[in-house]
C-alpha cells in the first residue's frame, strides 16, 4: 500500500512539474497596418496568420510554457506606447535603444536573434566606405521614417541625399535600378529578400550600424514571465531550434546575437 502511494506521489508531482500552473495570458501587441511588416523578422495583419522568425521562436517559447498569446491590433502610432497605456503586455521585436521613453515601463528578455543595417549596392557600382567623406554627395536609399544614427549628422547638412522608400524591398529596387548610389538595408532582411525576389546584381556591403540585440519587451508587471522566457530563449539556443528556425528563413550565424 505504502508503494502504490509512493508511486501516486512521484505520479502527480511529475504531472505538476510539467503543468503550466504559472501560465499568463499574455497580450501582444502588433501594428494594425499593412507596414508593420518586416519580414523576415515579422508580419503581422489582423485577416491573415502572423509569420516571421520571431513568430516562430515565440511559439517555440509558449509550447513549453503553456502561456497563451492574444493579439492586439492597434495603428501602428498607437502601437509602441501599448505597454505604458495598458493595452498590451508584450512587443515581440524590440531593444532597449528604440524605446528609452518607456524605460520605466518596461523589463526584456535577453536577446534572442541580431540586427544590424549595412551598405547596399550594385554589384557592378560597388565604392569603398572607410569614413564618412566616402559618402559625401551620394544618394542612399532609406527606408521612411527609420533613423540610422550614425548616419543623422550626414543627412542633416545635406552631405548625403536620403532617398525615402515605403519598404526595405522598394529601397532595394531603388539601387537596382540604379536611383540611388547605394541602400542601408538590415542584414537579415537583405538576405532574405534578396534571395526571396531574385536581386542578383545587388551586393552586400560593409555595416552601417553596430549589431544590436533583439529581445521580446513586456510590461514590468510581468518580469516573472520574463525570467522564464530567458529560460527557453537559452534551451532553444542550446538544442538547435533558434538556428533551425533561422536556416528556415535562409539566415544563419551572421543574425545570431
Amino acid at each position: 500500500m505504502k508503494q502504490a502511494r509512493l508511486a501516486w506521489l512521484i505520479l502527480l508531482g511529475t504531472i505538476l512539474a510539467a503543468s503550466p500552473l504559472t501560465a499568463e495570458r499574455i497580450r501582444l501587441v502588433l501594428g494594425a497596418a499593412s507596414g508593420s511588416d518586416y519580414l523576415p523578422y515579422v508580419a503581422a495583419s489582423p485577416d491573415k496568420p502572423s509569420t516571421g522568425l520571431a513568430f516562430d521562436i515565440l511559439n517555440a517559447i509558449v509550447e513549453r510554457t503553456g502561456d497563451q498569446i492574444v493579439p492586439v491590433y492597434l495603428p501602428v502610432v498607437r502601437a509602441n506606447a501599448a505597454l505604458s497605456d495598458g493595452a498590451a503586455d508584450l512587443e515581440l521585436f524590440s531593444n532597449p535603444q528604440w524605446r528609452e521613453e518607456f524605460a520605466n515601463d518596461s523589463v526584456y528578455t535577453i536577446p534572442y536573434v541580431s540586427s544590424q543595417d549595412c551598405f547596399v549596392f550594385r554589384s557592378d557600382h560597388v565604392f569603398p566606405i572607410k569614413g564618412p567623406s566616402d559618402l559625401s554627395g551620394k544618394s542612399l536609399a532609406m527606408v521612411h521614417g527609420f533613423v540610422y544614427e550614425g548616419l543623422e549628422p550626414l543627412l542633416k547638412t545635406g552631405n548625403i541625399v536620403r532617398e525615402d522608400a515605403p519598404t526595405a524591398f522598394a529601397a532595394m529596387r531603388m539601387v537596382d535600378l540604379r536611383r540611388a548610389d547605394a541602400g542601408v538595408i538590415n542584414r537579415s532582411v537583405f538576405l532574405y529578400l534578396a534571395k526571396l525576389k531574385g536581386l542578383a546584381d545587388l551586393t552586400l556591403g560593409p555595416p552601417a550600424s553596430a549589431k544590436l540585440g533583439i529581445s521580446m519587451r513586456f510590461v514590468k508587471s510581468m518580469s516573472s514571465v520574463v525570467e522564464r522566457f530567458n529560460a527557453e530563449i537559452l534551451a532553444l539556443r542550446k538544442d538547435g531550434t533558434i538556428a533551425a528556425i533561422l536556416a528556415r528563413y535562409g539566415l544563419g550565424s551572421e543574425s545570431v546575437y
